[in-house]
């Protein structure tokens, strides 16, 4: 899957790992990226892209609390 801008017809095309990579590096230098992640991750959920390794390596880095299908403690089980 690749993405370019239908608005720069010489602009090259990204793939969704490496988009996905990107956004990891700038979170990991410090970037304000957290929205840009949670704008992908949404886009990615609307189109049904779940399945794929972008998806499972962008969603490891999602903003907030580490709940559910993330891999944290769901709330029932931590007042147990």
């Amino acid at each position: 899957m690749a993405f370019t801008d239908p608005n720069e017809p010489s602009a090259t095309s990204i793939s969704d790992q490496e988009l996905v990579n990107t956004l990891i590096e700038r979170k990991e230098a410090g970037e304000p990226v957290d929205a840009d992640i949670l704008a992908l991750l949404t886009d990615m959920e609307r189109l049904g892209l779940t399945g794929t390794d972008a998806y499972a390596t962008l969603d490891a880095y999602r903003p907030g609390p580490t709940v559910g299908a993330t891999g944290g403690d769901d709330e029932a089980e931590t007042m147990s």
